[in-house]
């Protein structure tokens, strides 16, 4: 079951700069009101916190704030998702407390050394791959897609029997493939 606080002026409970004050509300009568016209479109955030019991606990946040919630969150996701692509800790040169001129790019790295311009790089690289593999034809996707990406490798000479070609006509597709994708990078 979810807990939703929704902003009403005789609340009990309020925001944390005492501003704003909120209905505590769960289970059906939750239900109720978010089905309700008085529910309907209006926006609320998931918090991290949970209940005692387990229960997750949404409060309502005024639309234009939400634009501002949701960048957050995604700048969250991208660092994590930095973590786990690099397997290290990121710095980011927006938590530092230091303005634009005082910091420079040697200065906002990994902790074990990688630069943000390397980072920027790989970040490049990795969208140039996306926009070239988008280029290739379903069968030439699919040619890679059996002899790079999938869980079970696939030799040239599977591939050969279920394209009903030759082996070499699948060694010289792939070439063909890998050089498509190479003319993305040379430029």
């Amino acid at each position: 079951m979810s807990i939703f606080f929704i902003e009403d002026k005789s609340g009990n409970y309020f925001s944390a700069d005492g501003k704003r004050r909120f209905i505590k509300l769960s289970g059906q009568e939750a239900y109720r009101f978010l089905r309700s016209s008085r529910g309907k479109g209006r926006h609320f955030y998931k918090t991290t916190t949970e209940e005692e019991d387990g229960e997750k606990v949404f409060v309502e946040v005024p639309k234009q704030k939400q634009k501002k919630i949701r960048k957050s969150q995604r700048h969250e996701q991208y660092v994590s998702e930095c973590k786990k692509l690099f397997e290290r800790e990121i710095i980011s040169m927006f938590d530092t407390e230091i303005s634009d001129e005082e910091l420079t790019i040697e200065e906002a790295e990994l902790t074990d050394g990688v630069s943000v311009e390397d980072i920027a790089v790989n970040n490049m690289d990795i969208e140039t791959l996306h926009i070239a593999i988008q280029s290739l034809t379903k069968e030439e996707f699919a040619i890679l897609n059996m002899l790079y990406f999938s869980e079970r490798k696939i030799s040239e000479t599977a591939i050969a029997e279920l394209l009903s070609v030759s082996v070499s006509a699948v060694s010289q597709r792939k070439k063909s493939i890998i050089k498509k994708l190479k003319k993305f990078f040379e430029n």
